[in-house]
C-alpha cells in the first residue's frame, strides 16, 4: 500500500487533494460511482471509477456499461472491455483496450503501454519520455500526438489517422497511416505497411523500408523523405525539402519546388519528375522518367538515364567529367 506522500507526489497535478481511500471497491456496479482509491488488486467496473491510481499488483477490468475517468495506470494494469474512458495517465503499466473500448485523452509516458486490439479505439493520446501505444490488427487510432521519447506502432491490419510526431518515432508496420504530419522525429514505414497524404516539415524525416509504400507526401523545406531498399513511393510533392532513392527503391512522380533529390545507384525513378524554382536533382542510376527543369533548376548526371524524353527552360544538365556511357535521353530545350 502507498503512503500519503508517495501518493501526493505521484497525483498532485492531475486528482484532486482529497485522501484517497485505504482500501477499494472490488466490484463497482452498474449505477454506483466511486473515486479516490488506490487499487493494488482485482477491481471489476460496471459502473463508473474517477480520480483514482492502479498501483503494483493492481488490475482493474473495465465492463461494457461502465467508464472510467481521470484514473493513474502506476504499476499495475487496465483492462477495457466494450467501455469509454477518459484521462488515463498510464505511468507504469500495461492497459488494454479490446472491442467496443474507446479511450479518450490518454497521457502514456514512462514505462506505460496501451495496446489498442481489434475493434477498439484510442483518440487523442499524447505519447512521451518512453511511452508506446500498439495499434493491432483491426484498431484505431485517431489524433494521437507523439513527443520526445514517444512511439507509436501500427501493425497489420491496424489504422492510424492524423497522427501529428513533434518528436520521437512512429512504426507503420503493416498497417495503414493517413494524414500524418511529421514535425520532428521519425516515421518508418515497412513490412507492407501503406502511409497516404503525410505533411513532412522542419526537421521531420520519413524512412520508406522494405516492402513498405508511401503515396501523396508533401514535403515542406527542411523535411526528408527517404525511399530505402525495397521501398516504393508515389506522387510526392517537394517544397524545398530534400527527396531520397536508396539504392533497389522505386520512387514514381515526383515534383520538385526548390529542394534536393537523389537518385542513387540502382534506384530508379519512373513516371515523371518535374523541377522549377531552382530545384536540383542528382542521379547517379537508373531513371526512364519524363524530366522537366525550368527557372533555374539544375540536374546532375552521373550515368545513363534512358527512355527519358526532357524539356528544359531556363535550366541546366551536368554530365559527370568522366561519362563514358550512352546518352538515350530525349532534350527538348524551350
Amino acid at each position: 500500500m502507498l503512503n500519503k506522500k508517495t501518493i501526493a507526489v505521484l497525483i498532485a497535478s492531475t486528482i484532486p487533494t482529497t485522501a484517497l481511500a485505504a482500501s477499494f471497491t472490488q466490484n463497482i456496479a452498474k449505477g454506483t460511482e466511486v473515486s479516490n482509491e488506490v487499487i493494488d488488486g482485482k477491481q471489476s467496473v460496471y459502473g463508473n471509477i474517477t480520480n483514482s491510481m492502479i498501483t503494483t499488483g493492481g488490475h482493474q477490468y473495465i465492463y461494457s456499461g461502465g467508464a472510467a475517468s481521470d484514473i493513474i495506470l502506476n504499476g499495475g494494469k487496465s483492462t477495457v472491455n466494450n467501455a469509454d474512458i477518459k484521462n488515463f495517465k498510464i505511468i507504469n503499466g500495461i492497459q488494454t483496450l479490446n472491442t467496443g473500448a474507446i479511450s479518450y485523452s490518454a497521457e502514456i509516458t514512462g514505462t506505460g503501454i496501451q495496446r489498442v486490439n481489434d475493434g477498439a479505439k484510442s483518440a487523442y493520446s499524447t505519447l512521451a519520455n518512453g511511452g508506446r501505444q500498439y495499434i493491432n490488427s483491426g484498431g484505431k487510432s485517431e489524433n494521437t500526438t507523439i513527443e520526445s521519447g514517444g512511439s507509436l506502432y501500427t501493425y497489420a491490419n491496424g489504422e492510424s489517422l492524423n497522427t501529428t510526431v513533434n518528436d520521437g518515432a512512429f512504426f507503420v508496420r503493416g498497417g495503414i497511416a493517413t494524414n500524418s504530419v511529421i514535425n520532428g522525429g521519425k516515421q518508418v514505414v515497412t513490412e507492407g505497411g501503406i502511409t497516404t497524404g503525410d505533411i513532412i516539415n522542419d526537421g521531420g524525416y520519413q524512412n520508406i523500408g522494405v516492402n513498405g509504400s508511401a503515396f501523396n507526401v508533401v514535403v515542406n523545406k527542411g523535411g526528408r523523405q527517404d525511399i530505402n531498399t525495397g521501398g516504393y513511393a508515389k506522387d510526392t510533392t517537394i517544397i524545398g525539402g530534400q527527396y531520397d532513392i536508396d539504392p533497389e527503391a522505386t520512387g514514381e512522380n515526383v515534383s520538385f519546388d526548390g529542394g534536393l533529390g537523389f537518385v542513387r545507384e540502382t534506384g530508379i525513378l519512373t513516371g515523371y519528375a518535374t523541377l522549377k524554382n531552382g530545384a536540383e536533382i542528382y542521379m547517379a542510376e537508373g531513371s526512364d522518367a519524363d524530366i522537366s527543369l525550368s527557372s533555374q533548376s539544375k540536374l546532375y548526371v552521373v550515368n545513363d538515364i534512358t527512355n527519358s524524353n526532357m524539356t528544359l527552360d531556363n535550366s541546366s544538365v551536368y554530365f559527370r567529367s568522366s561519362f563514358d556511357g550512352e546518352l538515350s535521353t530525349k532534350f527538348k530545350r524551350i
